[in-house]
């Protein structure tokens, strides 16, 4: 839980209150992550995968800019967790050195929306 320190009440975070933002030189629109897995530590282990879906949007080359940076390790991404009014009130950064993509597939018969998985082993978290 949070306390909201201007209006002194407290308000747990809600799994569709967040935001994802990938480095600048990738050009990822925040808009186009639709999910996130929560960062898990494992004591023998470590930190394990985090999966990110992005939907792949016509014009914004999500693809393109995908391919063109995933060799550029180490890579940070930042999970910021909002309020209620869409101000962020925790970050999350995830530091990563492997980065794995999973453009999806073509499909005549579906309907779905096309996503793109996008898998990182971070070798660090930092909460802020």
């Amino acid at each position: 839980m949070k306390i909201n320190k201007t209006t002194s009440f407290i308000e747990t975070f809600r799994p569709n209150r967040w935001l994802l933002r990938f480095p600048d030189n990738f050009n990822i629109k925040e808009f186009c992550v639709s999910k996130i897995s929560n960062p898990k530590y494992n004591n023998k282990k470590g930190w394990k995968k985090i999966t990110i879906r992005l939907y792949d949007l016509i014009g914004l080359e999500t693809t393109k800019n995908l391919i063109d940076n995933i060799s550029r390790v180490p890579v940070k991404v930042c999970l910021e967790k909002l309020d209620h009014t869409g101000v962020c009130v925790e970050k999350i950064e995830i530091y990563s050195k492997k980065i794995s993509v999973d453009l999806g597939k073509f499909d005549y018969s579906s309907e779905k929306l096309s996503t793109i998985k996008v898998k990182l082993k971070p070798m660090n978290v930092i909460v802020l």
